[in-house]
């Protein structure tokens, strides 16, 4: 479930600007709480807020390569949604993730997912992205 009211102090997550619309204001601290309650301090809501902002300007210059920032909030609702249920599923909810000699971070996921096509799936409605 996602909500848009945002129930996180505004320092939780970075700031939005009226071209860069605050994902962790539609995916706030408490919902992704209930969604990985057992997530551990690596997989933090804030930690996931830090790397969504710092990829979208680290692809300022690609409105293609930005995540969570494709169309209506409505579009941006069903890539996050679509994103969490992969995820989480492959990590037990965040409480584990597999096994590698480094940890995976959320830059590791969210470069898994822009360049695994799973992106562009969702926000062209192919795939799995038109049954969210």
């Amino acid at each position: 479930v996602v909500t848009s009211a945002p129930t996180s102090s505004p320092t939780a997550s970075p700031t939005s600007s009226p071209t860069r619309p605050d994902v962790c204001s539609i995916l706030t601290e408490d919902v992704f709480n209930s969604l990985a309650p057992n997530a551990t301090d690596l997989y933090s809501h804030a930690s996931f807020c830090t790397a969504v902002d710092s990829w979208n300007t680290n692809n300022a210059e690609d409105a293609d390569a930005q995540i969570f920032m494709e169309g209506t909030e409505m579009l941006r609702r069903h890539e996050l949604a679509a994103f969490f249920g992969n995820l989480l599923q492959e990590s037990d909810d965040l409480s584990s993730v597999p096994i590698a000699t480094t940890p995976l971070t959320w830059n590791t996921f969210i470069n898994d997912w822009m360049n695994g096509g799973s992106h562009h799936s969702v926000i062209s409605f192919n795939d799995f992205g038109g049954t969210v």
